[in-house]
């Protein structure tokens, strides 16, 4: 395993959102986000450090690195239409350090959907330019379903938390989180059926 900084739970707000307002709101209110940055260091830098025994040697301001973050993504010059937009800024400034070999990079989004805690965007990039591991994650969403096999297990209906992950080919592109919530709910409410009978309409 590589050595590592990381930088967890980086509190910023987007000045004007995160792509468009879920209430249609213009212009959009600001988007509270969290950033988790772990940058995996050059195998040789830590042994330097250790052999110099000063941090000065180290290289990776991690103060620096978050303000710098915190500044470009706060400028109110600024836009985002999509997550990995923001993802971008944040990589960008972590792979500026020479000695930072690759960089993830995970986008927390507490109020993304309704019935959900979080919505997680998560992918690492490489000095070489590479981007891969991406992943989208619906934190507890809460659901209503039928759990059980026998008549009278799937008369009720149960209250779930679960968490959805999905692993991404290639890039986001349009990938938005609400649809796959959406998808969750529908299926959540759909009339519960025994011997061909409705018994149970559910309400997500």
């Amino acid at each position: 395993m590589p050595d590592r900084i990381q930088i967890s739970d980086l509190s910023i707000h987007l000045p004007n959102g995160l792509g468009p307002s879920a209430f249609n709101l213009t212009p959009p209110p600001p988007c509270p986000i969290l950033l988790d940055i772990t940058m995996n260091l050059h195998p040789t830098l830590i042994p330097l450090v250790a052999s110099s025994d000063t941090m000065a040697s180290l290289g990776v301001n991690y103060s620096s690195v978050s303000k710098t973050i915190y500044a470009q993504l706060i400028d109110a010059k600024r836009t985002f239409k999509k997550p990995e937009e923001v993802m971008e800024v944040a990589a960008g400034v972590a792979l500026a350090i020479d000695c930072v070999e690759s960089v993830t990079i995970i986008l927390k989004l507490p109020r993304a959907v309704l019935h959900a805690q979080e919505v997680r965007y998560s992918a690492i990039w490489t000095r070489g330019g590479d981007v891969g591991g991406r992943e989208c994650e619906i934190k507890d969403l809460r659901v209503s379903a039928i759990v059980g096999l026998h008549p009278h297990e799937r008369g009720e209906r149960q209250r779930l938390e679960l968490d959805l992950k999905v692993h991404l080919k290639g890039g986001f592109g349009d990938w938005g989180h609400k649809a796959i919530q959406d998808i969750a709910m529908d299926v959540s409410i759909l009339p519960v059926l025994i011997d061909d009978h409705i018994i149970s309409e559910g309400h997500g």
